[in-house]
């Protein structure tokens, strides 16, 4: 795959890191989809049980600094 597994982020969370994924709707949209879909695929197969399971944010869920604070709180419990 061209670029390889590009992560946007990596929450060092205890007792394993969690791998986040923000997928914007300009950037994500259907073309781009399905390999969006193979990237996460893949990197929970090369993972096996070293990374939490991934967390995948969509644009309304951190369309602006309030929307992104609160699901994060929600997910993270900070």
């Amino acid at each position: 795959m061209r670029g390889g597994i590009v992560l946007d982020f990596l929450v060092f969370t205890q007792p394993l890191a969690t791998p986040v994924w923000i997928n914007g709707e300009y950037w994500h949209r259907a073309g781009r989809a399905q390999e969006d879909f193979l990237q996460q695929i893949l990197l929970d197969v090369f993972s096996q049980g070293q990374l939490a399971p991934a967390k995948t944010y969509w644009g309304k869920d951190v369309e602006d600094f309030e929307a992104a604070v609160s699901t994060v709180r929600k997910d993270f419990a900070v």
